[in-house]
């Protein structure tokens, strides 16, 4: 009985990473007035990080905010 609670618990607690994608997402902020456009690398869960703004990455690899007053991420 104990083996089987211990492998439910194992599982739970590794299946979100066994199943994260790799996520490209498309990122431009401002920088003395221009726009520079970067790519940035994350997995399903994590919070990137652009200019000093954050967003967690969600299914799908969508962000949940993609819009800044200086910084953008326009393609996940």
């Amino acid at each position: 009985m104990y083996s089987k609670i211990f492998a439910i618990a194992f599982a739970a607690a590794y299946l979100p990473t066994a199943f994260a994608a790799d996520c490209t997402l498309g990122c431009k902020y401002l920088e003395n007035n221009r726009w520079v456009s970067v790519s940035k690398s994350a997995n399903i869960g994590d919070t990137l990080y652009i200019m000093g703004h954050s967003t967690k990455i969600g299914r799908g690899c969508k962000p949940e905010t993609t819009e800044w007053s200086d910084a953008e991420i326009y393609s996940w």
